[in-house]
């Protein structure tokens, strides 16, 4: 048996792609608040948003159970 098919190993790459597009979302947001206000560009922000919202409905089916993952749609 191959130890990449251990039901370990496919729940950690199941929660790599989930806290990697959460460290995304995140570090994306903050640095929101280093843009000044002349300098906004809500259509870029839309497109992001938008982008990490299809994002979050590609992940695998399973990883809509995790509490991290609600935490990621609250985000």
């Amino acid at each position: 048996m191959n130890s990449f098919s251990c039901p370990v190993f496919l729940e950690l790459g199941l929660l790599q792609k989930l806290y990697s597009l959460y460290n995304i979302v995140i570090d994306t947001i903050n640095g929101y608040y280093d843009i000044a206000w002349v300098d906004v560009d809500i259509e870029k922000i839309n497109n992001d948003l938008l982008d990490f919202q299809n994002r979050c409905r590609k992940l695998p089916k399973g990883l809509k159970e995790y509490d991290a993952f609600e935490e990621l749609k609250k985000t």
